[in-house]
């Protein structure tokens, strides 16, 4: 028996006899078994925390990337918008040059084909 036994069965009985001392190892048996199990639980509290703590940090960059794509879509939105908006401006803009070409093409074309026409009877009578 070692020493710390011992004190723990002086402790649990200074009287030390046979009965009772074997009942005080079973005691102490049953302290050095408790007391290892409290350290594994210690120590297994202790990995769990550094998962939980690694799981957050974890948590916190994946926040951190899941808001940044959030801002790159808003800006991005915000760009398609801006181009959507410039390509109706361009194609209002386009279609008032198509309506001007054409109401002036018109006048112009009569008159080319009017100017032809003189053209010709200029030709004939030639």
């Amino acid at each position: 028996m070692d020493g710390f036994n011992l004190i723990c069965l002086r402790l649990y009985n200074p009287t030390n006899t046979g009965a009772v001392q074997i009942g005080n190892v079973d005691l102490v048996s049953k302290f050095h078994d408790l007391e290892s199990q409290l350290a594994q639980a210690t120590k297994d509290k202790q990995e769990l925390s550094e998962k939980v703590a690694s799981g957050e940090r974890q948590n916190e960059r994946l926040l951190r990337k899941l808001s940044k794509a959030a801002r790159d879509k808003q800006a991005m939105s915000e760009k398609v918008e801006s181009h959507e908006l410039e390509i109706e401006r361009l194609s209002r803009e386009l279609a008032e040059k198509d309506k001007v070409h054409k109401r002036d093409s018109k006048p112009l074309s009569t008159e080319l084909s009017e100017k032809h026409k003189k053209i010709e009877s200029a030709m004939e009578r030639i």
